[in-house]
């Protein structure tokens, strides 16, 4: 997003979001993230049993099945996974 900042003023570059990037507005994919993360860089950072504090708005598009088996693999990884979800008074089922 950064071309859609440059000599622009903020409001004009936020509207052009939606045209420029794919996903902008429409969820994440956190089971594919952590998965990354697990792979990539757990080893490396969580040898000696953190806490892990996982913050998101809770839109996730991905395979449910990937993110319950990431989130159990990052669960045994660290002392305590903390996760808060920004809009989870707001969800409807």
């Amino acid at each position: 997003i950064t071309r859609q900042f440059a000599g622009r003023p903020p409001d004009d570059a936020l509207s052009s979001f939606h045209d420029a990037v794919r996903d902008w507005a429409s969820g994440t994919r956190i089971g594919e993230a952590l998965r990354t993360f697990n792979v990539e860089w757990a080893r490396r950072v969580l040898g000696r049993g953190p806490t892990v504090l996982l913050i998101s708005d809770g839109w996730d598009l991905g395979d449910p099945e990937l993110l319950k088996a990431e989130m159990a693999r990052l669960q045994r990884s660290c002392f305590r996974l903390i996760c808060l979800y920004s809009l989870v008074g707001s969800l409807v089922y």
